[in-house]
């Protein structure tokens, strides 16, 4: 049998009452005494008969299952306020007591029920009528504090929310009611926070609910709040960006650091169109308004997002996008789940490779090209000279001995053009070689590794397995576009190296004095022994389609910065190639 108690008349609101002997200090009164202005009390119907509706205002009843029996009745306070009827539904009596006697410095009417299906039924018949509901969220028989106050919030709109729960914020902002307040954790002091006291202002002339979700369960109750709290926290500094959206305007009641950080905006409280204007402008409102409308989930890759900024250019981010809708026990929509990945920075950084990979190419083959005309003037330099010699002996000659005029002018002619000729050769030598070596101070590890990603994605072999031993962690000073063109030549070779087999590479560096040294080390085959004194010449190749330009041209780029190139096999097979870079002091 649950026992409704009548509570003493006692102050206004507002006015604090003496502490009680159980511990109630006045912040708890004067709280409570807030929240008896904003809830308004209602006539009841007499007591003594089966009950079908609200019950009696002012009276102390004792209520069996499907009965009432009439108590002593209670007029308004002898400072003439109406005294204010609040539900208690909770299974533990010394919290009942408690939050009974707090309610009592305020002059409301307390009323104690201990059975789920009870206070379930209570809110059904006298949803309307009751002013005030404080209930244990983990009532149990299938009830709990979420449904009890969603559904006095279907009966009672004007109802103003308040929460105390061990569950943590998270779990407040999915399940709580529109315009709640948090007020705090069970286990602990049960007053009601300042936050409460500007709802119970806020909501002076509406009836209200003050939820408090307690546990007569304190140790696993504490549990759980740890547990939820780990979770806000994980939530909130999760690389991906998640918020929650409420009821068919899409109101901001959580959004975590990423998100803000995205947005570049304060947002919660607020409507995605209140925060986005140009949200509505792109599409997005309507999604969202279709997903709470459907049920059916948004998910999107790479979608396209401008936000406006003031005095600033606009930013566009690129997003994988999922909108997902929350449901509350009876499956009804109240809100929308969003997450997603930012992949601006990811798709301009493939967007930067790509171009410094065609930059390094187009390098590469200008170098080529310049070892090749330095090949070609050096050798042919030599036949064009005695080519030359021949035909002025031939000019000589015809002059001397009075032939055809027409033979000296052909001969003229092939002499101009042998010269023209070797003048084009150098010509080209001196367009396609660099100059100085313009060297900057750059850090050698996040070079090596671009490098080696474009390596991977030019050979076309991403399967390769490459461990990095990376000890230098300095700076060089180095052309980084030839030093990466280096390195990219080094790795592809020794990917060409494995032929059919999955390439097994090392990267590796050390500083050794007032040098960086930089070394790959491959699994293949090793350098052929006849090959070893010539494998930095040019045109040297062991490959049968190769030009034995890459290490040449990559050992000249070693040494005008002033460092070496090496190759050597071993000892348990394979090859390195190491060179040496200065360090930046």
């Amino acid at each position: 049998m649950v026992r409704f108690v009548k509570v003493r008349s006692s102050p206004r609101c507002g006015e604090v009452a003496p502490k009680t002997t159980e511990g109630v200090g006045g912040r708890a009164q004067r709280s409570v005494s807030c929240l008896s202005t904003a809830l308004r009390a209602v006539p009841f119907p007499v007591p003594g008969r089966n009950w079908e509706g609200p019950l009696p205002y002012g009276s102390n009843v004792v209520r069996k299952r499907h009965s009432i029996e009439a108590g002593a009745q209670i007029g308004p306070t002898s400072r003439g306020s109406r005294m204010i009827s609040v539900l208690i539904a909770e299974r533990d009596a010394i919290d009942a007591a408690l939050l009974r006697r707090q309610l009592e410095s305020s002059g409301c009417d307390a009323t104690v029920v201990t059975d789920a299906g009870e206070a379930a039924g209570l809110i059904e018949s006298a949803g309307g009528s009751l002013s005030g509901l404080i209930v244990n969220v983990e009532l149990g028989d299938g009830v709990n504090g979420w449904d009890l106050a969603r559904r006095l919030r279907e009966v009672n709109p004007g109802a103003a929310i308040g929460y105390i729960s061990g569950l943590g914020p998270g779990d407040w902002a999915i399940n709580g009611v529109p315009g709640s307040v948090l007020i705090g954790a069970p286990g602990g002091d049960k007053t009601l926070p300042d936050e409460f006291f500007r709802l119970c202002r806020a909501r002076h002339h509406h009836r209200g609910v003050l939820q408090i979700a307690l546990s007569d369960e304190r140790g696993l109750d504490a549990a759980i709040r740890t547990e939820r709290e780990a979770l806000q926290e994980h939530l909130q500094r999760t690389p991906s960006f998640i918020a929650v959206l409420d009821g068919p305007e899409h109101r901001f009641i959580f959004a975590n650091e990423a998100y803000v950080r995205l947005v570049e905006r304060e947002v919660v409280g607020s409507t995605v169109v209140e925060s986005f204007p140009e949200a509505e402008q792109q599409g997005f409102v309507e999604i969202l308004d279709r997903v709470y409308r459907t049920g059916e989930d948004f998910v999107a890759h790479g979608v396209e997002f401008y936000m406006k900024r003031e005095g600033v250019e606009n930013k566009i981010a690129y997003l994988d996008l999922v909108y997902r809708p929350i449901r509350n026990a009876e499956g009804r929509i109240h809100g929308i789940f969003v997450e997603g990945e930012d992949l601006t920075e990811q798709l301009e950084t493939r967007e930067r490779l790509a171009t410094l990979q065609s930059e390094l190419i187009h390098v590469a083959r200008i170098n080529a090209m310049g070892e090749l005309a330095s090949a070609l003037a050096h050798e042919l330099t030599q036949p064009l000279a005695a080519i030359q010699n021949y035909v002025s002996a031939a000019g000589l000659l015809t002059a001397r001995h009075g032939v055809d005029e027409r033979v000296s002018e052909c001969l003229e002619g092939a002499s101009a053009s042998v010269q023209r000729a070797g003048n084009i050769i150098h010509r080209l030598r001196a367009m396609t070689m660099r100059g100085p070596v313009r060297q900057e101070s750059v850090a050698i590890e996040p070079l090596l590794r671009e490098a080696v990603t474009m390596a991977m994605t030019s050979a076309g072999r991403h399967d390769a397995r490459i461990t990095y031993d990376l000890r230098a962690r300095g700076r060089v000073r180095v052309d980084p576009v030839q030093l990466q063109q280096v390195v990219m030549n080094l790795i592809r070779n020794a990917i060409e190296a494995a032929g059919a087999a999955v390439p097994d590479l090392i990267l590796s560096t050390t500083d050794e004095g007032d040098m960086t040294r930089c070394c790959v080390h491959d699994a293949g085959p090793g350098i052929a022994a006849e090959m070893m004194p010539r494998i930095f010449q040019a045109f040297a190749t062991s490959k049968p389609d190769g030009m034995g330009i890459g290490l040449s041209l990559s050992k000249r780029i070693i040494e005008t910065h002033g460092g070496r190139m090496t190759a050597a096999n071993n000892a348990d097979g394979g090859a390195s190639f190491c060179f040496t870079v200065p360090r930046d002091r």
